[in-house]
Parts: structure tokens; C-alpha cells; sequence
């Protein structure tokens, strides 16, 4: 594990953003934001009990044939406060999948950054 640098600070407040501009928390708890290979950032909602935000943002960037390398998740806990997420086992197995060399912004004891197969 790694702290994040500012480029991975720039993806959570990526998250955020997408998060804010979303249609609220009853219908969009979740957002991501990933980096891919050629920097460009993407971002996804969360559809509450449907999909998860990190497979949408990971299929968003594998359809314009790009790969995710970097990915954060941030959750809607109250009008102004968020927190960066874990992916849960559904979206672990997506990103072992499809970005398993990608870096993960995450919480563990601060925030911290990790690859996908050394996630705790």
C-alpha cells in the first residue's frame, strides 16, 4: 500500500463531482471516477440495487479501448460529506477481470492506494 498522490486525489474529487451531479443518493449512492491509459479520466454513477459504480466506470473505459489503470470509489453519506469506498467482492472480481493491474484508492488506515490483487 501506498499514500495516493495528488493525480488519485484528483480522481476522488472526480467521484465526487460525478456523485453531486448525479440525481441524489436515493438513486445514485455511489460514483467512480477512473484513469486510463492515456490519462483521460471517466466517470460513473452507481443505480442503486442494480449496479455497482465501478463496473460501470471499468465498462465505460474498455469500450473506447482503453484500459483503467488507476479507479476511485466514493459513497454519499450525507448532503456534504462522501467517503472513498472498497470495492465490494462483486467489483473486486470485475477488476481482477478486466483491470487487474489497476491501482485502487482506498481506505486503510487513511487513504491509501494498492493494486487490485493486494487489496485487504
Amino acid at each position: 500500500m501506498e499514500r495516493p498522490a495528488d493525480a488519485d486525489l484528483a480522481l476522488v474529487g472526480a467521484a465526487v463531482s460525478a456523485l453531486r451531479r448525479g440525481l441524489g443518493p436515493a438513486r445514485h449512492p455511489t460514483a467512480s471516477a477512473a484513469r486510463a491509459d492515456d490519462g483521460s479520466i471517466s466517470v460513473a454513477l452507481g443505480l442503486k440495487d442494480v449496479l455497482c459504480a465501478e463496473a460501470a466506470v471499468v465498462s465505460a473505459v474498455l469500450a473506447t479501448g482503453r484500459r483503467v489503470t488507476t479507479i476511485a470509489t466514493v459513497k454519499h453519506v450525507s448532503d456534504d460529506a462522501t467517503r472513498v469506498l472498497a470495492p465490494c467482492p462483486s467489483c473486486r472480481l470485475v477488476l481482477q477481470q478486466h483491470a487487474p493491474a489497476a491501482r485502487v484508492v482506498h481506505l486503510a488506515e487513511g487513504l491509501r492506494v494498492s493494486r487490485v490483487e493486494a487489496l485487504p
